[in-house]
């Protein structure tokens, strides 16, 4: 419900009505903002539509967080499902997605991935998406950390080198 609230507010302003029936397919449990994409383009009767990006953290066709796409003129898309606890594509992203240099989105899962304790990932506009690492340590100390909560940093110096923190584990 409180992505509705959320996305209403933002409709509001854009002209548009969200019905509480879209929960299913979009999500719910926003926890970020949202990421300014590429303008999508205009065919000859349509004009270029303003696409932004977000995650909700439960919600979508599993409950287990979505990545959604959100038009200036109000229309919501889901590109990704997140499929669960201990599935490769990770489950729970509350942090905001980042634009890379590259075109793409990246983001974290709190949960999710191999030992179920997060994943980082690169998603396409197009909703094409690729885990890029999995967490396998967590309350233990162990260095690779686990359960991320907050945005990825590129490094301007080395395109395509992120950064982050974890809640648990690391060094």
């Amino acid at each position: 419900m409180k992505m509705f609230l959320i996305l209403a507010v933002l409709f509001v302003s854009l002209g548009a009505q969200v019905h509480a029936a879209d929960e299913i397919n979009t999500g719910k449990q926003p926890e970020a903002g949202l990421v300014q994409g590429d303008d999508i383009e205009a065919d000859d009767d349509i004009p270029a539509k303003r696409a932004f990006y977000g995650t909700t953290s439960g919600g979508g066709s599993t409950g287990n967080g979505t990545i959604f796409q959100v038009t200036d003129s109000g229309e919501v898309t889901t590109l990704v499902n997140f499929a669960g606890l201990s599935e490769p594509k990770g489950s729970s992203p509350v942090a905001i997605l980042i634009r890379g240099s590259d075109g793409d989105f990246y983001g974290t899962t709190y949960s999710g991935g191999a030992s179920n304790l997060g994943t980082v990932f690169k998603v396409t506009d197009a909703g094409a998406l690729t885990t890029l690492a999995e967490f396998t340590g967590g309350i233990s100390g162990i260095a690779r950390g686990a359960n991320p909560t907050t945005a990825l940093l590129e490094d301007p110096a080395f395109s395509g080198t992120f950064y982050g923190t974890t809640t648990h584990g690391g060094v």
